[in-house]
């Protein structure tokens, strides 16, 4: 467990005989820190190439110099790098930097970095979306926002009876914000992977 003090960023390392898979942890709701991260939103150079969201570069930096989560991910084979939200972000970057890594699961990604990020960024990413998570959309692409690859999606876990217009307004308004949960994520992978 790696826990970064300045910006409350914290991933995991499972390491089995031939694999290794590091997990970056999601925004916490009411995390004041993790707001400041979301929201810290113009662009910085990265030194993998092109240009990426400034508290992610933050977050991520820190979690690397801060702990012991960098030499302990260049010692693994077989990596692969999993995430959330602000997560799916962090491994995004993370696999950018660190040799090895095989491959991406993203889950609720924001956009990361713009074009000439994306040109430089081969790491093979499987990046899920839930219905229509909203975090998935933003930073928005006139900021210069590209996503690296195309999603994966993952169907609609809410059933609505047609026709109430509360439906309607819930579907536009509050369904992009809820499509974002963790738990929906997880009610959505399990239908997947069971059909």
């Amino acid at each position: 467990y790696y826990d970064a003090p300045h910006t409350d960023t914290q991933a995991i390392l499972i390491q089995s005989v031939n694999n290794c898979h590091a997990i970056f942890r999601g925004t916490e709701t009411f995390n004041l820190r993790d707001t400041l991260t979301d929201s810290l939103f113009w662009t910085t150079e990265w030194q993998g190439g092109g240009r990426v969201h400034r508290g992610f570069q933050r977050a991520i930096d820190d979690l690397l110099q801060a702990t012991s989560i960098s030499a302990d991910l260049r010692k693994c084979q077989n990596l692969t790098m999993a995430g959330h939200s602000l997560g799916a972000a962090l491994a995004t970057l993370a696999a950018d930097i660190i040799p090895g890594v095989q491959k991406i699961y993203s889950f609720g990604a924001p956009r990361v970095g713009d074009e000439n990020f994306v040109k430089n960024h081969n790491v093979e990413t499987i990046r899920y979306v839930h219905s229509t998570d909203i975090v998935s959309f933003i930073p928005i692409r006139s900021m210069g926002y590209k996503h690296s690859t195309a999603i994966t999606p993952l169907t609609s876990q809410h059933k609505y009876p047609p026709g109430i217009s509360w439906n309607l307004i819930k579907k536009k308004i509050f369904l992009p914000i809820i499509d974002h949960a963790m738990v929906f994520y997880c009610l959505a992978f399990n239908d997947r992977v069971q059909n």
